[in-house]
């Protein structure tokens, strides 16, 4: 299965964040420290380290819109 160990293929799985990134990347053989994501509208490389959200901003966001209610009742269906 493309190469990938099973410890690969979960922390791939685990993470929205990095699926966005292979899917904007259009791969998952990318080494993202060295390779472009792609280009922005002016032909220059744009890395996943310029665009990955800070902890802080990943905070704000669960705390204005995740509430514990949402997996309790998943947890409990």
């Amino acid at each position: 299965m493309l190469g990938c160990s099973l410890t690969f293929l979960a922390n791939y799985l685990a993470s929205p964040l990095l699926v966005i990134a292979y899917a904007l990347a259009g791969r998952v053989d990318i080494d993202f420290e060295t390779e472009p994501l792609g280009q922005n509208s002016d032909g220059k490389d744009v890395f996943l380290s310029e665009i990955w959200p800070s902890r802080e901003s990943i905070q704000a966001v669960e705390s204005a819109h995740v509430i514990p209610e949402m997996f309790s009742k998943v947890n409990t269906s």
